[in-house]
């Protein structure tokens, strides 16, 4: 009778080393777009503005069209991951992705740029989710919620690199341009196909014992394996894959049930407020009065301050946890927010874009990874994705409700509290949330 190995184990056990450095890298790229898709349509949205004549209120909705693509998108690529593997899963949504977002930078009318951004959208909903699933199974668990922290927080790189690309590309050349960077994820493919190992659980499940072998030999070199070794996932005796209905009775099976609708809430109201913050604050700047450079250059400061606050709130969640982490800062976070448009200094606004920059995508990058990390292995994927689709409700809601208040005339001291509130519930609800989930998987 051979050695029963738990896959998870092996790898929970070890240590950060090159080869998952080299999967961390390789995701890492992945959802740089994620951010640069984000931030590409905020810096361009006031250029886009002038340039096709479209109103604020439909500009609104065309957003939510890509956050509708992202929540369809969310369901399909977590569940998929889940049943052909993350490495077919993500070069799928890569090709999707970087055609149609691509496309966006020919479109004129409004009918073109909903279709345009809903099916990217469907794309892009492939890559954080499939990326994070695969850092949570390829990371060390004493290191995961900051591994996991920091390479959220690369959504907010992507953001900063787009702004940055925005304000020098914007006055020369216009917004188009900016679209067809999107096309570049595809020379990813080789790199994805060649050098991405799927996930360990997919390997177990498919029976292809090989593979297995070789990622624990990389993951830690001191395991060796021997020929009549049985190798398990997260104490499963037999993985099999799950069925559709399966997987969704998983996230709710052995007590999961209250924490997924728990999840659902509160990455709705988290998508709300940060997708809202992200998309609209350079146009209501310039709605509140400055010119198109400074609001850019607020938006900019808001994804650049991000990356410091993601070190540090992963670092403070490893050691207090996600629930005091996250009622915390997102309560602080949706003050902060509120106060942005009663302020009339520059500098005060400059200072409270820092804060908002950083403590916005800090609850954000927390939430994400405290979902992550509270799944199962053998319905992660299904889990994350549902929690991101469902969540995609808060990021379709919000940046619609901005435009029709900005169309409809209100101040931005009404606009900013009311973005705020999804941040004030998030603190409020994360008070049902128990840290044990975190780590046990």
């Amino acid at each position: 009778m051979g050695r029963k190995v738990n896959v998870s184990e092996v790898i929970g056990k070890s240590k950060l080393n090159g080869f998952m450095y080299g999967v961390i890298a390789i995701g890492v790229i992945m959802i740089l777009f994620d951010g640069y898709d984000m931030g590409v349509w905020a810096g361009t949205l006031t250029s886009l503005r002038t340039d096709t004549g479209i109103e604020d209120v439909t500009l609104g909705f065309i957003t939510s069209a890509g956050q509708f693509g992202s929540m369809l998108g969310g369901i399909f690529f977590g569940m998929l991951s889940d049943r052909i593997g993350r490495k077919t899963s993500l070069l799928l949504a890569t090709g999707i992705y970087s055609v149609f977002t691509g496309l966006i930078g020919i479109a004129s009318s409004p009918e073109a740029l909903t279709v345009f951004k809903l099916v990217s959208g469907f794309g892009l909903a492939g890559f954080t989710p499939v990326v994070m699933t695969y850092l949570s199974e390829y990371t060390p668990i004493k290191s995961r919620a900051l591994v996991t922290t920091m390479a959220i927080s690369c959504v907010s790189v992507g953001s900063i690199i787009s702004t940055a690309v925005c304000m020098g590309v914007l006055q020369t050349w216009g917004w188009r341009p900016l679209y067809f960077i999107a096309f570049v994820p595809i020379i990813l493919f080789p790199l994805i196909a060649l050098k991405m190992p799927d996930s360990p659980a997919h390997y177990v499940k498919t029976g292809k014992v090989d593979k297995v072998r070789n990622v624990l030999e990389k993951a830690d070199p001191s395991f060796t394996p021997e020929p009549d070794d049985e190798y398990v996932v997260s104490d499963v005796e037999k993985a099999e894959k799950p069925s559709v209905i399966e997987a969704l009775k998983g996230i709710f099976a052995n007590g999961m049930g209250k924490y997924t609708i728990l999840f659902w809430v509160v990455f709705m109201l988290t998508m709300y407020t940060s997708f809202t913050m992200q998309t609209w604050l350079a146009r209501l700047m310039v709605y509140g009065g400055y010119g198109l450079t400074n609001s850019l250059f607020f938006l900019l400061l808001f994804n650049l301050c991000s990356l410091p606050a993601a070190a540090i709130v992963g670092w403070i969640a490893d050691k207090v946890g996600f629930k005091k982490t996250i009622i915390c800062l997102a309560i602080f976070i949706a003050v902060v927010i509120s106060v942005i448009g009663f302020v009339r200094s520059e500098i005060v606004v400059v200072i409270l874009c820092v804060i908002a920059g950083a403590g916005t995508t800090g609850v954000y990058n927390a939430v994400y990874s405290c979902i992550t990390l509270s799944y199962p292995a053998e319905v992660r994927g299904t889990g994350v994705g549902w929690a991101n689709a469902i969540g995609r409700f808060g990021a379709m809601v919000g940046p619609a409700v901005a435009g029709a208040l900005v169309t409809g005339g209100l101040p931005v001291t009404v606009i900013f509290p009311v973005t705020a509130l999804g941040y004030l519930l998030v603190g409020i609800l994360f008070f049902f949330y128990n840290d044990k989930l975190s780590k046990q998987n």
